[in-house]
């Protein structure tokens, strides 16, 4: 999960940031190392984070907490990041799965080459156009009547039949 946040936060930051590496890759021995490879050659859960937050098109949500009261919107921001030397138009789509299934967001946007760009943030709702507004209006209710449970906040982003990057975040929702 260390893995997985700092990643996404130097990718958000390009431009401020210009890059990043993973220190000690394989493990040189047997033991408790931060390499995300094992002295076996074995990828352990760090390689598979260090994977997926590399895409060269990456998706990334910042929740507002992990733990929140039914009713509350766990998403606070969704970030779109293009590594590639093209521009593209893409797809995205951000959802809770868990006891029920509820679509969040989706949209499209064409990012520029090496382009971030922050597709949504909850403070800035009052901006976005009166489908996208009536939308996140119908979100209240639905929101409210989840039980609470263990969820997942899945967000995919998609370039034509091609899917770059599923970010996901446990969400844990409580009776408040």
């Amino acid at each position: 999960r260390l893995l997985e946040f700092a990643i996404h936060a130097y990718r958000r930051g390009k431009g401020r940031v210009v890059g990043y590496f993973q220190f000690m890759f394989v493990e040189p021995w047997e033991g408790i190392t931060w390499a995300v490879v094992d002295v076996e050659r074995v990828p352990k859960k760090g390689y598979h984070a260090l994977k997926e937050a590399s895409s060269p098109v990456l998706i990334s949500l910042l929740p507002f907490h992990g733990q929140l009261p039914v009713g509350a919107n766990p998403l606070m921001e969704v970030w779109l990041i293009n590594d590639l030397d093209r521009p593209c138009t893409l797809r995205y789509r951000v959802s809770l799965e868990g006891p029920r299934r509820l679509l969040v967001l989706e949209g499209e946007t064409s990012l520029k080459a090496q382009e971030v760009q922050q597709v949504f943030h909850f403070s800035e709702t009052w901006e976005l156009p009166s489908a996208e507004k009536l939308g996140l209006a119908e979100l209240g209710p639905q929101l409210a009547a989840l039980p609470a449970g263990e969820y997942t906040l899945a967000g995919e982003v998609w370039e034509g039949e091609t899917l770059w990057s599923r970010h996901t975040l446990r969400i844990q929702f409580y009776t408040p």
